[in-house]
């Protein structure tokens, strides 16, 4: 009874504080009003609907922008915790929007540089684990051959010749591999530069068939030039040499059945044209779109006959790209087709 009578006194006490406070508050309000309507007379009802229709307005406004501003923060620390799968709804075209924008754009950039951090240690780990097979086969072979000469007692010279023969050839295999691998991972270091020189392309093509004519004679094979006189680019003519010495290498091991090699060189608007195109078995499209991954051959046995590493067309890739420009290759119709495109000067 007597706590019933407690609250009902506290309850009392409260509304009457209400009262004042409000009354108070309305105060200022109604002289607000009343010296608006001693102002404006008749005109003041309407002034006043017009006063609260603003800061309804207003009011609602501030409400969704305080809503939107919690849902970008709520956005942001859940990227903050790493969910880099979320985005920011962008709304209306304000700062919040632009500010949402901005937040989406940061989020992309790190998937994308946690994807190529990704990429780039499962590549790294890829090749650390390629270059231990292909070392190892060569060095098996070098140790064998040698461990055949010390260990054989009654070895002849003959014999101990042949084995040192061949394990001096498998050495010179090991130190391709090594080179090429030094050269693949420095030409793939989109960092690097290299020299610029005003190359006449046309010319260094046409002393490299006359280099290779013994080459392709031995083989069989005919070189046909039909090129474009007065191809500049600007670049290194060394490498650019060892992009086409590698076309024609696989030319005149893989495209001897057909007999030819054609070169074709041109010149369009801006880019300068290549083609060298062999004939014979095709490349299956499976394959076509690996030729150019490290260590990646197309036919394995034939590679090894002919002491390929896998790595030259990687590395002509990587500088032509370093000169601005792309290599591809397609096989159709019973002929081969490496092309390369170069800016011009």
């Amino acid at each position: 009874m007597m706590l019933s009578l407690m609250i009902a006194v506290l309850v009392a006490i409260f509304t009457i504080l209400g009262i004042l406070v409000l009354s108070d508050f309305f105060e200022p309000v109604e002289r607000f009003f009343a010296g608006l309507y001693n102002s404006v007379g008749p005109l003041a009802p309407s002034i006043a609907y017009i006063i609260a229709v603003f800061i309804t307005t207003f009011f609602i406004l501030s409400i969704k922008t305080t809503r939107y501003i919690d849902e970008i923060s709520r956005s942001v620390n859940i990227i903050a915790k790493g969910d880099l799968d979320i985005s920011v709804p962008v709304k209306g075209h304000d700062e919040f929007s632009v500010l949402a924008q901005n937040i989406n754009g940061m989020t992309e950039q790190l998937r994308y540089s946690f994807a190529k951090q990704k990429e780039m240690e499962e590549n790294k780990a890829e090749l650390i684990t390629n270059v231990a097979h292909d070392l190892r086969t060569p060095l098996t072979s070098i140790i064998g051959y040698l461990q055949l000469i010390n260990d054989e007692k009654e070895i002849t010279q003959e014999t101990t010749k042949k084995y040192a023969s061949i394990a001096y050839n498998k050495s010179l295999k090991l130190q391709r591999l090594i080179d090429d691998l030094f050269d693949y991972t420095r030409y793939g270091n989109s960092g690097m530069t290299i020299k610029h020189d005003n190359i006449d392309m046309s010319g260094l093509l046409v002393q490299l068939a006359e280099e290779y004519y013994p080459v392709f004679q031995s083989a069989g094979m005919v070189c046909r030039l039909n090129i474009q006189s007065h191809i500049l680019v600007s670049g290194d003519g060394d490498l650019l040499a060892r992009v086409f010495d590698n076309l024609f290498n696989n030319a005149i091991k893989y495209g001897k059945d057909g007999k030819i090699c054609d070169v074709y060189a041109e010149k369009q608007d801006n880019t300068a044209i290549f083609h060298v195109i062999s004939y014979g078995e095709e490349i299956p499209n499976e394959k076509l779109e690996r030729i150019f991954d490290k260590f990646y051959r197309v036919e394995q046995s034939r590679s090894q006959e002919h002491g390929g590493t896998g790595l030259g067309l990687p590395i002509a890739r990587s500088i032509i790209r370093l000169h601005g420009g792309e290599i591809f290759a397609s096989s159709s119709n019973g002929r081969t087709v490496f092309s390369v495109i170069i800016p011009v000067i």
